[in-house]
C-alpha cells in the first residue's frame, strides 16, 4: 500500500512551479527561441511592431496590445523591438508596460 502525504494547495502550486522551471532548463533551455525566430509569423510581427513604434516616436499616437499564449515570444519580441528602436532614436523612446 502506498501512502501519499497530504499537501496544501500552496505546496502543490510551489511544486508545480519548481517542476516547470526545471523542465524549461533541462529540456529546452532557450524555450524554443531559436525555432520561433525563424518562423515567418514572428518576423512579420516584429516588422509590424517596429513600424508602429517608429511612427509613435515620430509623433503619431498609437498603442499596442500584444496578445498570445504562454511561450509565444511576446516578451522577447517586444524587448527586441524596443532595443532596435532605442538604437535608432536614443532616449526619445519610453516604455510603459501594463501587466494583468
Amino acid at each position: 500500500e502506498t501512502v501519499v502525504p497530504s499537501c496544501s494547495s500552496l505546496q502543490v502550486t510551489n511544486i508545480r512551479k519548481t517542476l516547470q522551471i526545471l523542465r524549461r532548463q533541462l529540456v529546452n533551455e532557450d524555450r524554443g527561441r531559436k525555432i520561433r525566430e525563424k518562423l515567418p509569423s514572428s518576423k512579420a510581427t516584429y516588422s509590424s511592431l517596429v513600424g508602429i513604434v517608429r511612427s509613435t516616436v515620430e509623433g503619431s499616437n498609437e498603442s499596442v496590445l500584444v496578445v498570445g499564449g504562454s511561450g509565444s515570444s511576446k516578451y522577447e519580441i517586444c524587448n527586441s523591438v524596443m532595443s532596435f528602436v532605442r538604437k535608432e532614436y536614443g532616449k526619445n523612446v519610453g516604455v510603459v508596460r501594463l501587466n494583468g
